[in-house]
């Protein structure tokens, strides 16, 4: 005698069916969601390195003009006459005068000390580099140690030659907070009223400062670093 299907046991089967698929939708929404998870924060993780790229980017920028600056120079920069005429940001800094960890130094900190990457120290804005959700990438120059230059020939200078090295600090942000990057590039820079400073900025195609000063000079930048 073949046993019937009763109620009670096809009841029992739909229920069992039900909760292996409420089961099986269950996981598969936690699937859906760990890769969402996942997507989000390799993009966000994406969105971050481009942005410190960006920050790093804008320091470097800064440092160059810093640099420029410093070739355009024809008189010592810690002089009476780049204080009467530098504006009210020093641009360049005695040794030892500095924090000991400037990068670290809050942005209220760099606006006070440092210049504005495009804009002539005390004068017009050369070029504007604002970029909306940034703070201006800034620069700032410290005298490390100077010393009698002898390597420079035929020259009548009436003031001795010297050879100056500096590092020059220089400070850009992304548009998230806290993306912030500060380089530090290490510059030889001699002084003698027989070289010829560059035009700043310096004009395409133009000579370059070094190019004057003899092979038995350090000129230009010897190291460079990223500090933050």
């Amino acid at each position: 005698m073949r046993a019937g299907v009763t109620p009670t046991n096809l009841t029992h089967s739909r229920g069992v069916a039900l909760i292996a698929g409420l089961l099986l939708m269950a996981s598969m929404v936690l699937l859906a969601l760990a890769v969402a998870t996942g997507m989000l924060l390799e993009r966000r993780m994406a969105g971050n390195s481009a942005d410190g790229q960006l920050a790093l980017q804008r320091a470097q920028l800064a440092g160059q003009w810093a640099g420029y600056w410093l070739q355009s120079r024809a008189v010592d920069p810690l002089g009476d006459e780049c204080a009467q005429q530098c504006g009210p940001t020093p641009p360049v800094h005695a040794g030892g005068t500095l924090p000991d960890d400037p990068e670290f130094e809050d942005t209220a900190w760099w606006r006070i000390n440092a210049v504005i990457a495009g804009l002539e120290p005390g004068g017009a804005m050369r070029m504007d580099y604002s970029l909306p959700g940034t703070e201006a990438p800034r620069w700032l120059i410290e005298e490390l140690h100077r010393v009698p230059l002898d390597a420079i020939s035929g020259t009548d200078d009436a003031a001795e030659p010297t050879l100056a090295y500096y590092r020059i600090l220089a400070r850009g942000t992304g548009r998230y907070p806290g993306s912030v990057a500060v380089t530090e590039t290490v510059v030889a820079r001699p002084w003698a009223e027989s070289l010829a400073p560059d035009p700043f900025p310096p004009e395409p195609g133009g000579h370059a400062f070094c190019d004057q000063v003899s092979d038995d000079a350090p000129c230009g930048r010897l190291g460079w670093r990223r500090r933050r």
